[in-house]
């Protein structure tokens, strides 16, 4: 990729993670219900998606109105946990910490987690592979049984097997998840370890105007991609940055400055021909964000 394009990332990545490891699992309460978006009873099990989101944050209120008044997001309380629901569905979760006292820069963050068929199998693969457990696999109501981890860069990750089956392959509404990307120190590492944990097909992108390095696929699917941050500044620190949908990027940049949120990627040219930004919310959480009206 090219410099300027590469660029474009600075300022994003240089926050470190706001999660401690002893904040995970008692975000959800062992009895707080947290359901997930309808499964696929044709298709149950799709490991290698990434089938929901969490947003650790440091002012759920703000993070609330925000992305209710952006997305339309509506919100159901769940003990400490917030759900979140896109047009009726469950979208994501939202749970509130305190900024370590020891991480003065420490920046809110989302992270995704990756369907497995076997909870113990990728946890195996993910300390093989130089992880690191956060929240030990645990049962919640309504969900299924998941887990946290820092993957061998640093950056946050969950796995889950579904209770009811994972939400099928079908596109995104506007609101929704449409696409995730990590960014790395070393892309094929990431893969390869990726791989391990959540059995993807490894994909060179080696098109002239590629976004990412690498490709992560699954049941003939493009799952998430991976793009090399070599030789950048010692201080970018590489995570995942997930994408939402939305049918007007302009429209949505500026409704998300006057939200009190902060735009961290301008649309350029190169970008996907413009269609795609990054942003922040007020509490600096970055989320990516991709207009696609087909």
């Amino acid at each position: 990729m090219k410099k300027q394009t590469r660029s474009l990332w600075l300022r994003l990545l240089c926050p470190v993670l706001l999660l401690a490891p002893m904040l995970v699992r008692p975000a959800l309460g062992q009895n707080a219900p947290a359901p997930m978006p309808p499964g696929d009873s044709a298709v149950p099990r799709l490991p290698g998606k990434f089938v929901w989101a969490d947003l650790v944050t440091d002012n759920l209120e703000s993070t609330r109105k925000f992305y209710g008044k952006l997305f339309g997001w509506s919100f159901q309380r769940h003990g400490d946990y917030l759900l979140a629901f896109n047009r009726g569905l469950p979208v994501a979760g939202m749970f509130q910490r305190q900024r370590p006292a020891n991480q003065p820069h420490a920046t809110p963050r989302w992270f995704g987690y990756i369907s497995v068929n076997d909870i113990d199998h990728a946890q195996r693969a993910a300390l093989r592979g130089g992880g690191r457990l956060i929240a030990a696999p645990f049962d919640v109501p309504d969900r299924g049984r998941q887990a946290v981890f820092v993957d061998p860069e640093g950056a946050l990750f969950g796995i889950i097997r579904t209770s009811a089956g994972d939400p099928g392959d079908v596109p995104a509404t506007p609101g929704g998840w449409v696409w995730l990307q990590y960014l790395s120190r070393d892309a094929h590492r990431a893969a390869t370890f990726y791989q391990s944990v959540g059995g993807y097909q490894i994909v060179r992108d080696s098109g002239p105007y590629r976004t990412s390095d690498f490709i992560l696929r699954s049941g003939d699917h493009s799952r998430a991609t991976v793009r090399n941050l070599s030789g950048v500044n010692p201080a970018v620190r590489p995570t995942w940055l997930p994408f939402l949908r939305v049918t007007r990027l302009a429209d949505t940049i500026g409704q998300a400055t006057r939200f009190g949120g902060m735009i961290v990627v301008t649309p350029r040219q190169n970008l996907l021909n413009g269609k795609a930004a990054v942003i922040a919310d007020p509490t600096g959480a970055p989320v990516g964000l991709i207009e696609w009206t087909n």
